[in-house]
């Protein structure tokens, strides 16, 4: 007998790795209207010699994370939830010029919309 339910809110993540050299800032990806954005995370892979690194949405640096620091490896979490009200860029800048380093941004986000799954 086959079952179904109704599903809320389908899940995305980006996953992009950022070699920093060279680079000042970026786009890491596009977040569309409506989404709800839950996470966002920094893993430092490789040590940069940049000051520190930052992530945004749109046009404001740092919102989700604000001068990072990529002397050590590991993670940093981003502190803000937010829903986007038109489609938005998430960001990635750096204070600094980087000559190596390299770093992964990762942004759980779900978007608005209902499925009826069967199983």
């Amino acid at each position: 007998m086959v079952k179904t339910q109704r599903i809320h809110d389908k899940a995305y993540l980006i996953n992009t790795v950022v070699e920093l050299a060279g680079k000042t800032s970026l786009e890491v990806g596009v977040v569309p209207r409506g989404a709800i954005i839950e996470k966002v995370d920094l893993e430092v892979i490789e040590l940069s010699d940049a000051t520190d690194v930052s992530v945004g949405l749109g046009n404001t640096s740092g919102y989700f994370i604000s001068k990072g620091s990529v002397t050590a490896v590991g993670n940093i979490a981003g502190t803000k939830t937010t829903q986007t009200l038109k489609d938005e860029s998430i960001t990635l800048s750096q204070t600094g010029t980087a000559t190596k380093g390299k770093v992964a941004v990762r942004v759980l986000f779900f978007t608005p919309s209902t499925y009826l799954a069967e199983f």
